[in-house]
């Protein structure tokens, strides 16, 4: 098992470090899936490495830049991350080191519905569990305000419910550890509700 996911993390071409806390056919099976979401792309008549692909959706988000073929291979994924959301934060140090898993399974999490949503952040972004993650910071900044999905704004948008704000305080707190002003700000914004109310503010002026 372990060889058979390696070949597919050198086949997405990044060079990395993974751990294995259990061996299963959905590790392998999720590599396999986000690799065949960027694959068979096409651009100006050419065909383009699944890497090229990948970084143009990493930068605008899947809502944005998925269509055709590759958004219905994404929600093929996104199947079966909602029905192992649970299992795969459990054991995210396998998926957290390659950067293309890690941001489409990542996205994924955000078309999974609230619930898993908000159930996988609190496990991932647990503080003792960050030796074990290589990515950690770049996961928590993504699982904030996951853009280009569903659950985009809806940590700051619930923040009153005491869980959410717990979540938020968890990565006010890691932001502080990472040295990082403008998160801890944006988090206190939350926290405080201005920024839910700037939010709605905006949406009812037509601004957004």
């Amino acid at each position: 098992m372990k060889a058979i996911v390696v070949m597919f993390a050198i086949l997405l071409g990044f060079n990395i470090r993974i751990c294995y806390s259990q061996e299963n056919s959905l590790v392998t099976n999720i590599y396999t899936k986000t690799m065949h979401v960027y694959s068979d792309y096409v651009f100006l008549g050419r065909q383009r490495t699944p890497e090229y692909f990948f970084s143009g959706v990493r930068g605008g988000g899947v809502n944005f830049e998925l269509d055709g073929i590759h958004l219905a291979r994404f929600t093929n994924l996104v199947e079966i991350v909602s029905n192992n959301c649970a299992s795969i934060a459990a054991d995210w140090r396998t998926y957290e080191t390659n950067e293309m898993v890690r941001f489409t399974v990542l996205s994924a999490v955000g078309y999974s519905g609230y619930d898993n949503y908000t159930n996988f952040v609190n496990t991932v972004i647990t503080p003792s569990c960050s030796l074990l993650y290589t990515n950690r910071w770049e996961t928590v900044k993504f699982m904030l305000d996951p853009y280009g999905t569903e659950m985009e704004h809806q940590l700051a948008l619930n923040y009153e419910s005491p869980g959410i704000s717990n979540i938020v305080q968890k990565i006010k707190a890691e932001s502080v550890l990472q040295g990082n002003t403008n998160y801890v700000n944006w988090c206190n914004k939350i926290l405080s509700g201005e920024w839910k109310r700037w939010y709605l503010d905006m949406k009812m002026s037509g601004a957004l």
